[in-house]
């Protein structure tokens, strides 16, 4: 059926027709049904159902979907769909480009590159570079770069760079460099260098060079240089280090580690944790006595200069009465364990060396009797048994092999005892000083052993 309005028209009119049909519109047009069009639009079309055009310079309206087949320079508003750079027989994609907005209920496709806006009840698609926002509840892709937000439910994919923000429940994806901000439910992926910040639910991952902040709830990983923070249960920075790691495992060469394993190429690094393995550092078992009584195992770990020290002593047979070992308390069938932990720094002097550290840690009484815990003054059931402990120790200590040295020391001790019951080493060998009370214990002590 023929269509009120002529070719080239100023203004093409078209009411009540399923379907009407012009060569160009220079200004605007109007369907209750469709508006199909050939060429050029320079102003609008708004239509029931759906538009198509060749060149877009304006807008199109549609109830259900608009396609041009050429460069769109304007507007594409639908209910389900919008199509940039697409031929109107919808046989393929063409390499045109979007300059303006596109807003539908289900998707918006452009051919080429995008300049200005998508926002999509499910996805977004650009056959090019993207330099503006992509918002789709499902996900959004960008074939080259993204310069501006993508934001997702699901994902991100930006085919080259990303400079701004990716925002995703799942993953965000940007295969070169990304510069800005990665938020992602599970995954945060970016093949090149990184700098900027980037949070994940479980792993992320820099192909190069970092510089800046990644915060992952498992896994991160830098393949270059990296600088800022890493945190996460493990994280790995492949090349040169400056900055900080948190984390249970942590591997780099250099800057500062928190963690319980830390693991280093460089012996420049500071790592604080439980074991700690830097090449040329310090990686040494330990045995030795107290004057409390307790012999000790631990291990003292860490760069060349600086360490961590971890131990843990028993002394469950009591010598002699029931006064011997802690006080009239003690009994022969109490167990008195003690473990304390604490940083330290190690001066060589060629041989020998000369060490100091600040230890923290408790001593309790794993088999305390019911009658003695049901007779205490403790607030809380476990200080029944518990007695805070806290030394500052000086030790000299002399190589006779490689992996060999024995090593005396003196320790400034100072006891918090929690409750009535809580183990009192107060009789023990050690010079107590004279502002001790029965509850807060300052002594000083001995201690001696080998270090392998």
């Amino acid at each position: 059926m023929p269509g009120i309005g002529t070719d080239k028209a100023d203004n093409n009119v078209l009411l009540g027709f399923p379907l009407a049909g012009g060569y160009g519109l220079d200004t605007a047009g109007f369907a209750l049904l469709g508006l199909m069009n050939g060429g050029p639009v320079r102003g609008f079309q708004v239509s029931g159902i759906f538009n198509t055009a060749g060149d877009v310079g304006g807008l199109q309206l549609a109830g259900l979907f608009n396609t041009s087949g050429a460069d769109i320079k304007g507007f594409q508003v639908s209910g389900l769909f919008n199509i940039a750079g697409m031929d109107v027989q919808g046989a393929e994609i063409a390499s045109m480009e979007m300059f303006g907005f596109q807003a539908a209920g289900l998707a918006n496709i452009a051919g080429a590159d995008v300049s200005g806006s998508q926002a999509a009840g499910l996805f977004n698609i650009a056959g090019g570079s993207v330099a503006g926002l992509q918002a789709g509840s499902i996900f959004n892709t960008a074939r080259e770069d993204v310069l501006g937000l993508q934001a997702a439910g699901l994902f991100n994919i930006a085919g080259g760079s990303m400079t701004g923000l990716q925002a995703a429940g799942i993953f965000d994806i940007a295969a070169g460099d990304v510069a800005g901000l990665q938020a992602a439910g599970i995954f945060g992926y970016a093949g090149g260098g990184f700098r900027g910040a980037r949070v994940s639910g479980i792993a992320s991952y820099t192909g190069g060079s970092f510089q800046g902040m990644s915060l992952s709830g498992i896994f991160n990983y830098a393949g270059g240089d990296f600088q800022g923070l890493q945190a996460g249960l493990a994280n790995i920075a492949a090349a040169d280090m400056s900055g900080l790691q948190i984390g249970l495992y942590n591997q780099g060469s250099g800057g500062l580690q928190i963690g319980l394993v830390n693991v280093s190429d460089n012996e420049s690094a500071i790592p604080l944790g439980l074991v700690n393995i830097v090449k040329n550092g310090i990686f040494s078992p330990l045995l030795w006595y107290d004057s409390m009584n307790f012999v000790n195992a631990g291990l003292k770990s860490g760069s060349k200069h600086i360490y961590a020290l971890f131990g843990a002593g028993t002394q469950q047979v009591s010598l002699g009465g029931s006064e011997a070992v802690f006080g009239a308390d003690r009994d022969r069938d109490d167990s008195i364990l003690a473990t304390r932990f604490g940083l330290g720094l190690e001066i060589p002097l060629g041989p020998a060396f000369l060490d100091f550290d600040v230890l923290a840690g408790s001593i309790w009484n794993d088999n305390l009797s019911e009658e003695k815990r049901a007779l205490s003054d403790a607030k809380d059931k476990s200080d029944a048994s518990s007695t805070q402990l806290f030394q500052a120790r000086l030790s000299l200590g002399f190589k006779a092999f490689d992996h060999l040295a024995a090593f005396v020391g003196l320790s400034y001790d100072y006891l918090l005892r929690l409750s009535s019951t809580s183990p009192n080493p107060a009789k023990q060998r050690g010079l107590p000083f004279g502002w001790s009370d029965s509850k807060n214990i300052h002594k000083m002590g001995l201690f001696g052993g080998i270090q392998f």
